[in-house]
């Protein structure tokens, strides 16, 4: 555990201070209606503290600063699989932890947090995530390509329009 002590350490604890302050001084009640919507919904936990995480930022005026951070801190873990094993031990107190995450056991789920915050502000900054597939990467496509943008679909392949050549003649016949 000594690989991510000194510095290292100091900015993870001024990453979960972050946290744990954008997290706390969330509103509730009737002001939590007038929370910052995101642009696109993110499911299950992680979406929820992503969610979380993007309103209080946005309202600080800090989301750029917020996702710089939570970048670092994930290079951090994945840069030092003792920090990594440190965040994901169930035996160690979460008072050792101290973040917000950690205050509700679910310190395991800021990778998922991190990267559903990425998606987030992608979508935030009007980006769209976009595959192609060519026989280059793929050679069952034998020719052409697949397009997949967002959550839109186009197969140019020829192994795709051999097999509608081969089910149209089988039809006929």
């Amino acid at each position: 555990m000594a690989a991510w002590r000194g510095l290292s350490w100091l900015r993870v604890n001024h990453l979960t201070s972050s946290m744990r302050y954008l997290s706390t001084t969330l509103p509730t009640g009737a002001a939590a209606q007038q929370s910052v919507k995101a642009p696109v919904q993110v499911f299950g936990l992680e979406g929820r503290y992503a969610h979380a995480l993007f309103s209080a930022a946005s309202k600080k005026t800090s989301l750029e600063k917020v996702e710089g951070e939570l970048k670092d801190f994930q290079k951090l873990m994945q840069d030092s699989p003792a920090l990594a094993g440190f965040i994901n031990n169930p035996t160690i107190r979460k008072q050792q932890k101290q973040s917000a995450l950690a205050e509700n056991n679910r310190l395991t789920k800021v990778s998922g947090v991190i990267k559903a915050f990425g998606t987030i502000m992608s979508a935030y900054r009007g980006e769209v995530n976009c595959v192609v597939t060519t026989a280059k990467t793929d050679p069952a496509l034998i020719g052409g390509m697949i397009v997949s943008i967002g959550d839109k679909y186009i197969d140019m392949s020829t192994a795709t329009k051999i097999k509608k050549i081969v089910q149209s003649m089988e039809q006929g016949l």
